[in-house]
């Protein structure tokens, strides 16, 4: 049975929070790269490419203030 670090934990989700635009902008990019064939994404003009750029210029996005 697996101990559960809770100093190791918030320490891992404080880090997370604090850079989050970066933690997003990587997890993007990961996901279109694993994902930059799907017929969703050819269909939205991305073509294969996998840049956040790119999505960011061919998908609507929303954005919260």
């Amino acid at each position: 049975m697996e101990i559960l670090d809770v100093e190791k934990l918030i320490g891992d989700f404080e880090v997370m929070t604090k850079d989050a635009e970066n933690v997003q902008r990587e997890t993007l990019k990961m996901i279109l790269e694993e994902n930059g064939c799907a017929e969703y994404l050819q269909n939205m003009g991305l073509n294969g490419r996998t840049d956040p750029e790119s999505f960011k210029a061919c998908v609507p996005l929303v954005t919260h203030k």
